[in-house]
């Protein structure tokens, strides 16, 4: 069960004005740094405030291994093996999960629901893959992140293993739903599987 207390405000994606918009982002990134300041032992859903269910990032990604194509699995196991920070992540950082009040000033994170320990390259991939390329907002939210966190290179082998596992598991979890209307979604997460792997296998 998860109580949740009724908030005022909107969603950053409801930020008409796009200057505006990057003030906020750029605050969230400082937030999101100081959520992975947070450390955790182990990895996947927490079992206490700071431990984690899994000993090692390979475990926790041992479900979904199987999916994943032959020719990029070792490249994927060898980064889950040898990823051996783990910290406090959101799990689901997107626009609508982040939130203003009435006069367009950040105050945070809502659903913290799928919370877990991973490296904090899980949520920056996953805010990554929601911003649709749009650089100069990630270059925005990466201004405020880096005053607390490190800067990240989105280019690395490690930001797109992460990238390539997050998107393979929404994929097959809007292929198993069956759902038309999520059919879109669906399609959006192959096609963003389909260039990680092109990509994965150029630096592996």
């Amino acid at each position: 069960y998860m109580l949740e207390k009724g908030v005022v405000g909107e969603s950053v994606a409801d930020i008409a004005d796009r200057s505006r918009r990057l003030v906020v982002v750029e605050k969230f990134g400082e937030y999101l740094a100081k959520i992975h300041d947070n450390k955790i032992v182990g990895w996947g859903e927490l079992v206490s405030i700071n431990e984690a269910r899994c000993g090692s990032y390979l475990e926790y990604y041992e479900y979904l291994l199987p999916k994943v194509d032959e020719g990029l699995l070792p490249i994927v196991k060898r980064v889950l093996e040898n990823t051996n920070e783990s910290c406090l992540n959101h799990a689901d950082t997107c626009y609508v999960h982040t939130y203003v009040d009435r006069e367009e000033n950040f105050w945070g994170l809502i659903d913290f629901d799928d919370v877990l320990g991973a490296p904090c390259l899980y949520d920056l991939a996953e805010f990554y893959g929601s911003l649709d390329g749009d650089m100069e907002m990630w270059e925005r939210f990466m201004l405020g992140y880096s005053k607390f966190g490190q800067k990240v290179d989105i280019d690395s082998l490690e930001f797109l293993v992460n990238q390539y596992l997050i998107f393979l598991d929404s994929y097959l979890w809007y292929a198993k739903s069956g759902r038309a209307d999520l059919e879109q979604d669906k399609q959006d997460s192959l096609a963003r599987v389909t260039m990680l792997r092109e990509k994965i296998k150029l630096l592996g």
